[in-house]
């Protein structure tokens, strides 16, 4: 799990943890998969393998898909269904979807009141996200904006008209 959280990958190197997977490789009876999760933590590779997950989840956003390992090894790969993919992230996505109704509480508004919901990567590009804030947010427009600037256009469109955010301008 700790390979899946940006943030604690580089934890996943230390010399423990290695020698963890060490351990373990010569006591399992299959030690292939062990073999290339050492690879991971050896070669650092963990950030690579969360991009080709992530590239994986989004072509499978609209098909069945092929996560791309090779980084690891060559010709390595995992299938990734359309399918299994919703499904896996059923509960995620309510999740996401009360944490959205639970801001608009503590917001004082509506979700009808939403005009506009941007997206801005990562996980937010994935359908069954999209489509519950679809469904949560029927009046609102769906926007796609960079990651790396998503802040700097929020910040923009507060100051465009600070009345409508309920604070009057500075």
């Amino acid at each position: 799990q700790k390979l899946a959280t940006w943030e604690q990958i580089p934890f996943m190197y230390a010399g423990d943890v290695k020698r963890d997977v060490a351990r373990m490789q010569r006591l399992a009876v299959d030690p292939v998969p062990l073999d290339r999760l050492y690879t991971v933590l050896d070669m650092e590779l963990g950030h690579e393998v969360a991009f080709a997950v992530e590239a994986g989840k989004i072509r499978a956003n609209e098909a069945d898909a092929q996560i791309n390992l090779s980084v690891i090894h060559k010709g390595l790969g995992a299938p990734l269904s359309h399918a299994d993919m919703a499904a896996s992230l059923r509960e995620e996505v309510e999740e996401i979807r009360i944490g959205a109704l639970e801001t608009f509480k503590m917001a004082t508004c509506r979700a009808d009141d939403i005009t506009r919901i941007i997206f801005v990567g990562g996980s937010s590009l994935l359908k069954p996200v999209q489509e519950v804030m679809a469904q949560t947010c029927p009046s609102a427009e769906l926007a796609y904006a960079d990651a790396f600037t998503a802040v700097i256009d929020g910040l923009a469109l507060g100051s465009a008209d600070p009345m409508r955010y309920g604070r009057a301008p500075a």
